[in-house]
């Protein structure tokens, strides 16, 4: 199976720069023809484009949740897709884009797991991340080393459309 790890994020917001951090500690660590590294700055539907052809996916993103920083976390598309009503498209968010696209192309990935760090400061300029946010680097790195090992079997983003998911 195809499997894409795209690190997200903005390079000059000190911490929203977490998902470039992390995929820079994974180069190198992969000799698996099967595993694709990517960076983006994109956000959105934009990044639509860049999921068509793998059959799995892990997203490394910075996360706010007002957790603690440096909190790592497994996620999965379900956890972010609202179970109400579709909002203006001009308004669309990446989760619900993939949604739609899952019911509309046949080469979008059927597993998609993201791994979420919890930022502290994704508004001041720089490239240096906060140290609590730094320190998460190695744990984040290491969950997706064990994601790749051991593969995963998540319910697709199609079988988990707003209607049709359990109220949790």
């Amino acid at each position: 199976m195809e499997t894409l790890v795209l690190g997200m994020g903005n390079p000059i917001l000190r911490d929203d720069r977490i998902g470039l951090r992390v995929l820079e500690e994974l180069e190198g660590l992969f000799f698996d023809s099967d595993v694709t590294l990517r960076t983006s700055t994109l956000a959105g539907m934009n990044l639509l484009e860049c999921l068509i052809g793998f059959d799995r996916v892990i997203l490394v993103d910075g996360i706010q949740t007002g957790g603690e920083p440096g909190s790592v976390y497994r996620l999965s598309p379900r956890d972010f897709v609202a179970r109400h009503a579709l909002p203006h498209l001009h308004n669309i968010d990446f989760f619900r884009a993939l949604t739609l696209a899952r019911g509309l192309l046949p080469d979008m990935p059927n597993d998609v797991v993201i791994i979420g760090i919890e930022v502290k400061d994704v508004s001041t300029f720089g490239e240096d991340l906060t140290p609590e946010v730094e320190r998460s680097v190695p744990q984040a790195v290491g969950q997706i080393l064990q994601i790749v090992k051991e593969g995963w079997r998540r319910p697709s983003l199609i079988e988990c459309l707003p209607r049709a998911c359990p109220q949790r």
